[in-house]
C-alpha cells in the first residue's frame, strides 16, 4: 500500500515593516496580502513593525485601517508602547 502525502495550507505568515515617514498606499497592499489570506480561508499571522501611534492621546484616527482591523478580527498583542513617540526613542 502506498501512502501519498498531500500539504495543505492552512495559514499565512505575512511580515511587515513600515517605515514611520510612509505614505497611506501600504495599506493597500496589506489589504491585498489579507484578501488572499481570506479568499483561501487561511489563519493569518502578521508579525512586525508597523510604526503606527495607537495612542488614544493622539487622537489619530484612521478609518481604512479601523476597518481592516474589524473586516480581518485582528488583535494586536502589543499593548503597551515601545518607544517614545515624542522623542522616536524605543523603551526598555
Amino acid at each position: 500500500m502506498k501512502h501519498f502525502g498531500v500539504m495543505v495550507l492552512k495559514e499565512m505568515h505575512i511580515g511587515v515593516y513600515r517605515p514611520p515617514d510612509s505614505k497611506q498606499m501600504w495599506i493597500d497592499t496589506f489589504e491585498q496580502q489579507l484578501n488572499i489570506a481570506d479568499t483561501h480561508n487561511l489563519d493569518i499571522y502578521t508579525v512586525g513593525d508597523f510604526n503606527i501611534i495607537f495612542s488614544t492621546v493622539t487622537g489619530f484616527q484612521n478609518t481604512k485601517r479601523s476597518n481592516l482591523i474589524a473586516d480581518y478580527n485582528l488583535t494586536q498583542l502589543i499593548t503597551y508602547p515601545t518607544r517614545d513617540s515624542l522623542k522616536n526613542h524605543p523603551l526598555q
